[in-house]
């Protein structure tokens, strides 16, 4: 496969017309207005499916009482907990319009289904968008008054940055002053695109929200925190801890990395899969736990070092390298709008790291040699990529989120095309 069926591979992937789709309006009008279920129940299920960025996507049963506290924001921060639903609903009149939240992400995005019911709780004003548009955002900015922008990562804050950019320096400057916060969920800022972010919105507050399907909100990392370097600290809620392989808890400032989980509010499994149910959300001593894919450490300070996905973790030399920090180096040279890192079986390594980056327009790809100069500046030389790519796009779901089974096939044909051309 050359370069020209390489562009090809990636039009195929985005054409998606040949799709089997259902309009909204014409559903709703075959369905029946009969309202056809009793009251709730305790053991009513909200599913949600996972993004499915290294495998097939899972269906995670929550529990609505579970769900309610972990994901919507559930609960009176300034009293008792409110289990009631009428009681709930009855707040959120009193508390009417107060704010005003604009849900960047689609609602197929766990991130944007959970900013959207916390914002509700919250008595909060929503404003959507029929797709994600950079230019419309800041528009909506300015007249709406947004107060909060719920996004997924440098796939939307990196073109927020260059509209906001583009604003800053027109005649009509729009008023984005309204922006107390930004928060990034299911996918990190890269520092950046943070930065560009904060010199247009100075007085907003950059968070990288920390979660998952099967987990919900857990904690946030502020606009402090960096996302180069030996992992990113977040500081997370009560119910969140590591643990070793014998399932116990990691020790505050032990150094020992372990693996992320969850107890009290927390699926019950995945829909029809029980195996994979029973390995992710197991029940220790009697209580339900939602055990993560993502490695990290406890801090002294009870704040939590997370590395990544335990999954995408390319082990090189016998080094462990942690694809996130390495794609955040590469985001760190000016001409490389995004970037993805896949380990590749090697005879020499066990795995190679290999990058595949696209550039921005008007930009010439940059050499190897500089690219993986600017990772230097931030990563120990092992993690430094081998084998470094320029491809038209990162493959990336609706999501936002990046496809690492794709992006991997891409990264081998690239790569054997290469070892022979001999380059």
């Amino acid at each position: 496969m050359d370069s020209h069926q390489i562009v090809d591979l990636f039009e195929a992937v985005a054409d998606v017309g040949a799709l089997d789709t259902t309009e909204f309006e014409a559903a709703c009008a075959e369905g029946s207005p009969v309202r056809d279920f009793s009251g709730r129940r305790d053991d009513d299920l909200f599913i949600i499916y996972t993004g499915g960025t290294t495998g097939m996507p899972k269906g995670v049963m929550w529990p609505h009482e579970a769900a309610y506290f972990a994901c919507f924001g559930g609960g009176n921060p300034v009293g008792e907990d409110i289990h009631d639903l009428d009681a709930l609903l009855e707040r959120a009149r009193t508390v009417g319009a107060v704010a005003v939240a604009l849900v960047a992400a689609p609602l197929i995005h766990g991130a944007a289904q959970l900013a959207t019911m916390i914002s509700l709780i919250g008595g909060m004003k929503i404003v959507y968008q029929k797709q994600f548009d950079a230019e419309e955002i800041v528009r909506l900015i300015a007249r709406e008054k947004v107060m909060t922008i719920s996004l997924v990562g440098d796939a939307m804050a990196r073109p927020l940055a260059e509209a906001l950019e583009r604003n800053a320096d027109s005649d009509e400057r729009l008023d984005s002053s309204s922006v107390l916060v930004v928060g990034s969920a299911g996918a990190i800022f890269s520092e950046p695109v943070k930065d560009r972010l904060k010199r247009q919105l100075p007085q907003a507050q950059m968070l990288d929200n920390y979660g998952s399907t099967e987990t919900g909100f857990q904690g946030s990392g502020g606009s402090g925190h960096k996302s180069f370097g030996q992992g990113l600290t977040f500081t997370m809620n009560d119910r969140t801890l590591v643990i070793d392989e014998d399932h116990r808890p990691i020790l505050p400032g032990s150094g020992a990395i372990g693996r992320v989980a969850l107890t009290g509010y927390v699926p019950i499994g995945y829909y029809g899969d029980p195996e994979k149910s029973a390995e992710t959300f197991p029940v220790i001593d009697g209580l339900r736990y939602s055990i993560t894919g993502d490695l990290a450490e406890v801090e002294a300070d009870g704040t939590i070092k997370l590395y990544g996905r335990g999954s995408l973790c390319v082990n090189s030399g016998g080094e462990k390298v942690f694809v996130e920090e390495v794609e955040n180096a590469l985001k760190g040279h000016p001409g490389v709008v995004d970037a993805v890192v896949v380990g590749l079986d090697d005879e020499r390594w066990g795995q190679r790291v290999v990058a595949l980056v696209s550039v921005g327009n008007g930009h010439e790809p940059p050499a190897d040699g500089a690219l993986r100069a600017n990772c230097r500046r931030h990563l120990a030389g092992y993690k430094i990529p081998k084998e470094i790519h320029v491809v038209p796009q990162i493959f990336r779901g609706p999501n936002g989120k990046a496809d690492y089974t794709l992006s991997r096939r891409t990264a081998e044909v690239l790569s054997m095309a290469r070892g022979e051309a001999g380059v």
